[in-house]
């Protein structure tokens, strides 16, 4: 991995610390020009306004010696001046020549800071171009994801219905078991009662024909007794008592079986209700077998659907390497221009989310691998903390 020596917000730093070095040179310059034309001038304006002075006074030798003396402490003053000032003119020369020598190093610098910026700006432009393709890429990919995420939470929510109508189906199923075992435990409890008031029937007809044979042999008696001549009238009334006995039993048995035909019949009545609706739930039953073997069916195609989906979006987000990457055996490589020093290239990959490239085989190029011996001269490590073999 390379990279510059230099970047953007190096080169901003060192032009303006150079403009703030440059700047406070140039004050002190114009302050001592000032400085110095300000002194001269008042040395000049000091002579005049004596000399103007003096016109006005009395001529006489005490005031000419006076004024003479006066002239020449002035005199030696401005000479004084005149003296200090040139000093200060070879000083002011000196860093003139020593500011102009600094502002000529610092316009190299600029150029040459300028140059620098120029090619970080091109890369950055470059940069920006490819972020810009990578960041299109990233919203196309994000929103496949979020199609499949989508697709994903419908077939999720559609196994969910399934899943509640099939308990539901097996709810019903075992509903409609539990009735149809219910209706054969009733059915068969009314055939057993069937059955016993079949023969309960066959019993009453037995004794209804042996009541009425009786009731053919005591009428045979009491007219054969009507026909003898020796019959006493307690006898008589003893066959009349019996034969109202034997009326009232006939009528009984009657009623007797009466009911036990209605009986009969009701009972034949709810027997064919309970087939009947055996019938249909034996016919609602299959259905609801049929239907839940339908949504089994169903879900199961949901499922691999879902599956392959999944698959899919896997395979998807395995594959996909940033722009400017290049995919090699299911990882992303990236081979930098920009110069750096071993550390900063390392610490530019570990920022990028990645890290220098361990080589095992030969490859071509001139680039920072993840190899150091800064632990222990002439003991190389790789990046993540392995010590290098030689084959």
């Amino acid at each position: 991995m390379r990279a510059s020596k230099s970047d953007h917000t190096v080169s901003s730093m060192e032009i303006e610390d150079s403009s703030n070095g440059y700047a406070p040179l140039m004050e002190e310059r114009s302050r001592l020009h000032n400085s110095l034309y300000r002194r001269t001038f008042d040395l000049i304006l000091a002579p005049s306004f004596l000399l103007l002075f003096d016109i006005g006074r009395p001529q006489h030798r005490k005031d000419d010696e006076l004024k003479q003396k006066t002239l020449s402490t002035v005199q030696m003053k401005l000479q004084q001046a005149v003296s200090d000032a040139a000093l200060q003119k070879k000083g002011l020369t000196a860093s003139q020549a020593q500011l102009q020598e600094e502002c000529n190093y610092l316009t190299s610098q600029k150029k040459q800071l300028q140059t620098n910026n120029d090619i970080l700006q091109r890369e950055a432009e470059t940069l920006r171009a490819g972020q810009s393709k990578q960041q299109a890429d990233t919203s196309a990919l994000t929103k496949e994801r979020d199609q499949l995420k989508a697709s994903e939470s419908q077939l999720q929510s559609s196994n969910a219905d399934l899943t509640k109508a099939n308990d539901f189906l097996k709810k019903s199923y075992e509903s409609q078991s539990q009735k149809v075992t219910e209706m054969q435990r009733t059915t068969g409890e009314l055939e057993r009662r069937r059955d016993e008031l079949q023969d309960q029937n066959a019993l009453l007809k037995h004794v209804s024909e042996q009541l009425r044979y009786n009731f053919t042999a005591l009428l045979t008696m009491v007219k054969n007794l009507r026909f003898s001549q020796d019959i006493s009238a307690q006898e008589k009334e003893k066959m009349r008592s019996s034969h109202d006995v034997v009326l009232e039993q006939r009528d009984q048995l009657n009623t007797s079986l009466l009911v036990l035909e209605a009986t009969t019949r009701q009972i034949q009545d709810g027997y064919t209700a309970v087939t009947r609706e055996r019938d249909e739930l034996q016919a609602a039953t299959a259905n609801l077998t049929t239907a839940r073997d339908l949504l089994v069916a169903q879900n199961q195609n949901l499922t691999a659907e879902r599956d392959l989906l999944l698959t899919v979006l896997s395979k998807k987000s395995e594959l996909w390497c940033p722009y400017g990457w290049q995919t090699h055996e299911q990882s992303c490589y990236y081979a930098s221009t920009i110069e750096k020093t071993w550390e900063d290239s390392r610490l530019y990959c570990v920022q990028q989310g990645a890290n220098l490239i361990m080589v095992t085989n030969s490859l071509g190029g001139e680039v920072w691998i993840g190899l150091t011996d800064n632990g222990k001269e002439g003991q190389w490590m790789w990046v993540d903390g392995t010590r290098m073999t030689t084959s």
